[in-house]
């Protein structure tokens, strides 16, 4: 058993380590990361750190995602009197109503990580595009080509080797950052 003065050390020196490492927040921490011995993709190089990657940043929408689904069972449902009166890209950004600023705080994050970013017509996504080097720093994760075990012709991805995090002031702004973990 810890004594309370070692546990009071280990508090400080754990502050101590958040406050000059820069303490980040692992985002899809339920998702397990690329396992050699379960998966059909095999880890090859790293990217050359100029290389261009792709990524697309999901934000939370909050009540919005869900009053979306509900009007889109609504307009797809024959016997609902909404049946067919299907929203246009407008409309559908007005349900999701994602905040101008929650949309800008993590444009403005990730353009000075070095990216191009262009925002979703419906303003729920954005689009990276940005240095393999520099998309793992703003990560805080480990890019890696990997390769189909058993389809030789499968074209090679990029996917991340380890979990990724954001800090703490976008983070809760994202609900998760695609093409990193998932793999087809």
């Amino acid at each position: 058993m810890l004594s309370l003065t070692t546990m009071l050390s280990l508090s400080v020196n754990m502050l101590l380590f958040t406050a000059v490492s820069g303490f980040r927040v692992v985002l899809e921490p339920k998702v397990a990361v690329h396992d050699e011995t379960r998966s059909s993709w095999t880890k090859q190089e790293k990217p050359a750190p100029d290389m261009l990657v792709n990524f697309t940043v999901v934000l939370d929408a909050g009540a919005g995602r869900k009053a979306l689904e509900q009007l889109f069972w609504q307009v797809s449902d024959p016997t609902h009197a909404k049946y067919g009166e299907y929203l246009s890209i407008a409309s559908i950004a007005d349900v999701l109503a994602v905040p101008k600023e929650r949309v800008q705080r993590v444009r403005d994050h990730f353009a000075a990580a070095g990216a191009q970013v262009s925002v979703s017509p419906y303003g729920d996504a954005l689009t990276l595009t940005m240095r393999a080097a520099d998309a793992d720093a703003a990560l805080a994760t480990d890019l890696f080509w990997f390769k189909h075990k058993h389809h030789a012709q499968a074209p090679r991805i990029v996917r991340a080797a380890s979990s990724y995090s954001l800090p703490p002031s976008i983070a809760s702004d994202v609900l998760m950052v695609g093409e990193l973990l998932q793999f087809p």
